[in-house]
């Protein structure tokens, strides 16, 4: 959690989305930077209720499909979040570029 806060970095990642993430695009987005802090009052990424001010929040600065943007979560929205990819990379591994298993598994 390193650098300037997001709003000094990239003033127009801030904009509301007014489309919720469907989850195929929620899996593919990437972390590049995270803050925390108190909820800002913008709806979770991960469950779409409003993330309140008395509530902690995770601020992600994400990749999705070569665009930035802002995620907001939960603190246990986060981590099901990262959860989620992480068992979707340990799927990847396994897995070939078909899709069946890697030549490198016995």
């Amino acid at each position: 959690m390193q650098g300037p806060a997001p709003s000094d970095a990239l003033p127009s990642v801030h904009q509301a989305r007014s489309v919720r993430l469907t989850v195929a695009a929620l899996r593919r987005a990437t972390s590049l930077r995270v803050w925390g802090g108190h909820g800002c009052g913008a709806p979770c990424d991960f469950c779409r209720v409003v993330v309140a001010p008395a509530d902690v929040e995770y601020e992600v600065e994400a990749s999705l499909d070569g665009k930035s943007l802002v995620l907001h979560f939960h603190r246990n929205c986060h981590d099901a979040w990262q959860a989620g990819q992480t068992a979707a990379s340990d799927s990847d591994q396994r897995d070939g570029p078909q899709g069946g298993p890697s030549s490198d598994a016995a």
